[in-house]
């Protein structure tokens, strides 16, 4: 067990986490390392009998000696054979995440101020997210589980890293389907009229019933079909600097549906929506000149 004066010699002030006596949170040094700016809201996570530590800002993973020194544990490559194309023949084996896994502390962190522990929980019941614990992927292993479904069947998964591993997703297709032939959370957005359109899967989490992903600041013809036949309206709320792809978004489907009404949600800079929860439907928004950009393109 490593000494917790030993540790505040080494890393300064730090806070107890109250679920875990054997847990303590210290402002992370590594953080400047990892190009970031330093850490004042005690990120790093260190767990004085495991003798581990973990960063849930920068990605620092720890093992430590009796002298506190450590080293970090080896990652697992990400390796994608070319025979695999990037196709799942099976669900990798899981643990359902609970306030007990690394991967409830990872989504602890990082909605923040967003969710609380009730709503946490329940959206990771939501939405199936589990942990992947399956050896047999080792470039897979340690990273949360995130299903897509389209009308009740999964036909991809997105695997998220919890240790800073890159790249930070891995998309799957089951079957062979194409995961930009579909929009996660489609199968609860469909309930409405209006959909919001967002960029990744941690931005619709934390968000909005009828908000949908669709994986990257761009629409593939088929995504915008989806849309024009199931919804009225649509608001684009990509990040804060994907303002051109958003209005590239907007003509696209303004080109391919019947819409009521396409609007743009302008968020404050160096924010996603992600970031604002259900506070996005406060933000600015832009509608989307349906008449004029079609009477504009009849003319090119």
């Amino acid at each position: 067990m490593l000494s917790l004066s030993r540790l505040v010699e080494k890393y300064g002030q730090y806070k107890q986490v109250p679920s875990r006596p054997d847990e303590f949170r210290f402002c992370c040094p590594y953080c400047i390392e990892a190009g970031k700016p330093p850490d004042t809201k005690y990120h790093l996570y260190i767990n004085i009998k495991k003798a581990t530590g973990y960063c849930f800002r920068c990605g620092k993973k720890l093992k430590f000696d009796g002298n506190l020194n450590y080293k970090v544990k080896r990652e697992f490559e990400v390796i994608q054979s070319k025979e695999s194309k990037a196709i799942l023949k099976e669900i990798p084996k899981s643990m359902p995440i609970t306030p007990d896994t690394p991967a409830y502390e990872f989504l602890k962190y990082k909605f923040e101020g967003i969710l609380s522990e009730e709503e946490l929980q329940e959206k990771i019941n939501k939405f199936g997210l589990e942990y992947c614990i399956d050896t047999n992927y080792l470039h897979l292993i340690d990273r949360i589980i995130i299903p897509i479904t389209f009308y009740s069947e999964v036909v991809a998964c997105q695997f998220r890293s919890i240790y800073g591993q890159e790249p930070k997703y891995l998309s799957y297709s089951v079957n062979g389907r194409n995961i930009k032939e579909y929009l996660f959370n489609f199968d609860n957005a469909c309930k409405y009229s209006e959909v919001w359109l967002m960029e990744g899967v941690f931005d619709v989490i934390p968000t909005l019933e009828n908000a949908v992903a669709l994986f990257g600041k761009d629409i593939t013809d088929i995504q915008a079909k989806i849309i024009a036949e199931n919804f009225s309206c649509v608001t684009i709320a990509l990040d804060a600097d994907a303002y051109d792809s958003a209005k590239k978004i907007a003509k696209k489907l303004s080109e391919i549906g019947n819409f009521d009404k396409i609007m743009i949600c302008k968020l404050p800079e160096g924010k996603d929506p992600g970031d604002s929860g259900k506070r996005i439907l406060e933000c600015e928004l832009e509608e989307f000149d349906l008449d004029s950009e079609f009477n504009f393109n009849n003319w090119l």
